[in-house]
């Protein structure tokens, strides 16, 4: 048995008194179970939560009609914004290695506007 110190008991047979007491008055031998739904039952409750969300998603469903769905083209825009990416760095590398100098620095937002379909 477990020593435990109870304030308020001079000794441990009224300790175990009082825990008796406790244990009789308990309201959770009263309590009666409650039966279970029958099947039937259950599915027609689970056929009134259903509708219930129906009639939620309705107003949800209206309001998100109008809305665009992101085109393919937009899906794919990171890819899009890698590619600019690595254009730009191809082309800085060519004009750093010909040197083109004033002219050449003219020409490449020109290459640049021409390969976006800019021009």
């Amino acid at each position: 048995m477990v020593n435990i110190k109870a304030k308020g008991f001079e000794n441990l047979a009224q300790l175990q008194e009082h825990l008796a007491e406790l244990e009789e008055e308990s309201p959770a031998d009263e309590q009666v179970p409650e039966a279970s739904p029958s099947p039937q039952e259950q599915i027609a409750e689970l056929r009134r939560e259903l509708a219930q969300l129906e009639a939620r998603l309705v107003p949800i469903h209206a309001k998100t009609e109008g809305l665009d769905v992101p085109s393919r083209r937009d899906v794919h825009l990171w890819l899009r914004i890698v590619i600019a990416a690595a254009t730009t760095l191809v082309l800085a590398r060519v004009v750093q290695h010909f040197r083109p100098g004033a002219p050449g620095a003219a020409i490449v937002p020109l290459l640049t506007a021409r390969r976006d379909g800019r021009i």
